[in-house]
């Protein structure tokens, strides 16, 4: 999952600790390559801390698994799957030492691990039958401009299926920054922006044949040659609709808005385009997408800026479309004027509960004068807030992902907050249940990672049985700071 914040000239700012602001500089003093079997297994190069697992309280945790030693290490991971059969978990990350790693979902011991390939991004996802694994992100070509980047890998072994290169035509760069499989597996679609010799970006929409990595369509939006980046994707449960959101500039006043896109899954021929900004002249960005299970209503979420002078200059915003006309079903917005404590929020990611009855979107909110996790839960069918919670953790919280486990009934949020008081600079994973009926906070876990340092949790994902939640991202290993690992762990829901 990324992090996403909407400055476009607010009055609002956030400031974010020291620890938390060094992921790109501690990604960059990772060495050049991870031990790393290309194709084929390799056991991990430490064994991870295996729990009893079984019946144990929520929040237990279960295993722990790093990827990534002196001189091997690796980076940021920044997503994380399940198996549909919930036997294996997949990670991925961006850097010199990039990898897609898989591990047992029951004990975290280590499959296999290959090259990703990647220098930023790395989004996953896995085929609905399990036997492959897709990941995204950007590398540079031979000339150093960079290209979307998309490979496929034998989910079994870690051997390499494919890798497919992609900068539309006449652009000086290209970067990815979302995926989705098709539900019968045959197709991946990958969206992001290109950008051309000016600097002006446009969202740009690709299909691959998922057995080949054959590309089968390309596609583009922008309006009037104005700035657009696309930041998320998702495919109606029928497989025949491609969903792309993201800001878009555009008229009147050329101002940022969500914009988003509808594409015919087999051909890439646009079907309709939905723009929203919470107010006239104010500039909005969507950060996640979803659909209905039922294929009917397409869900946006993101961030909005309000009238200057009301108590919540910037807002989460969300919005409900038909998906076979876009038509807007509903509009929510949090806060509103009930909550003068909350003086602005950054949306950072939006997950559906199964039964698609819930909506809920996890921001870095500023209440009570400190950042926090401010999550909201939206009733589907018409938009109305069922609840919202805010937690400051340790004085400072960044949501990076949000889940919902396969019965609907819990929440969890993870991302970054202070490993002990602001004044340390360093900072955790943090991880928050909660109860997804009333919002109330199920348990809380903090993990600091294995020496202080930087420890910035990036990615969520519930085994399919709902017996364990996994979250991973990346974390200062035994060298400190000369070192960031990927770390995995699993708990107990």
């Amino acid at each position: 999952m990324r992090r996403v914040w909407l400055a476009f000239g607010a009055t609002l700012a956030v400031a974010l600790p020291a620890a938390a602001t060094t992921t790109a500089a501690a990604a960059a003093l990772a060495a050049p390559a991870p031990r790393i079997a290309s194709p084929g297994a390799q056991p991990p190069a430490a064994g991870p801390v295996v729990g009893q697992g079984g019946n144990v309280a929520g929040g237990t945790r279960l295993w722990l698994a790093r990827f990534g030693s002196p001189p091997n290490s690796v980076g940021y991971a920044q997503s994380v799957a399940a198996s549909p059969d919930g036997s294996q978990v997949f990670i991925t990350g961006s850097g010199a030492g990039s990898a897609a790693v898989a591990y047992a979902a029951g004990t975290g011991a280590q499959h296999w691990s290959a090259p990703a390939g990647l220098s930023n991004g790395g989004f996953l996802a896995v085929s609905p039958d399990g036997s492959r694994v897709f990941i995204t992100g950007t590398s540079p070509d031979a000339s150093g401009f960079l290209r979307m980047t998309t490979r496929a890998f034998n989910a079994a072994t870690g051997a390499i299926l494919w890798t497919a290169f992609y900068r539309s035509p006449g652009a000086a760069s290209a970067d990815a920054h979302a995926l989705a499989v098709s539900p019968d597996g045959s197709r991946v679609f990958v969206t992001g922006s290109s950008e051309d010799s000016g600097l002006t970006s446009r969202y740009t929409t690709v299909a691959y044949d998922a057995a080949t990595g054959s590309r089968r369509w390309a596609a583009a939006y922008s309006v009037q040659h104005q700035s657009a980046r696309a930041v998320a994707i998702a495919v109606s449960p029928q497989g025949t609709r491609v969903f792309v959101t993201g800001g878009s500039l555009g008229p009147p006043n050329g101002h940022y808005a969500f914009a988003t896109v509808s594409y015919a899954a087999a051909t890439g021929a646009t079907q309709w385009v939905a723009r929203y900004a919470a107010t006239p002249r104010r500039n909005a960005a969507a950060v996640s997408v979803a659909v209905s299970p039922d294929g009917a209503t397409v869900y946006v979420a993101g961030t909005a800026h309000v009238i200057s002078g009301q108590t919540s200059p910037q807002i989460i915003a969300a919005v409900a479309y038909a998906t076979a006309t876009g038509t807007q079903r509903w509009t929510a917005r949090y806060p509103g004027s009930g909550n003068p404590q909350a003086v602005g929020e950054s949306a950072q990611a939006m997950a559906l509960s199964p039964d698609g009855s819930g909506v809920f979107v996890t921001s870095q909110g500023n209440t009570h004068g400190k950042t926090d996790y401010t999550t909201v839960a939206f009733e589907a069918a018409t938009g109305a807030q069922r609840w919202a919670s805010q937690d400051p953790l340790n004085g400072f919280g960044r949501p990076a992902g949000i889940a919902v486990n396969p019965g609907g009934t819990e929440v969890f949020v993870i991302g970054n907050t202070f490993a002990g008081g602001a004044s340390s600079g360093d900072s955790a994973y943090a991880t928050v249940a909660y109860d997804a009926a009333t919002g109330a906070e199920h348990w809380k876990r903090i993990y600091p990672g294995p020496v202080p340092g930087s420890s910035d949790a990036t990615g969520v994902a519930v085994a399919p049985d709902g017996t364990r939640v996994f979250v991973t991202g990346g974390a200062t290993g035994p060298d400190h700071q000369t070192e960031i690992n990927y770390v995995t762990l699993a708990y107990a829901p």
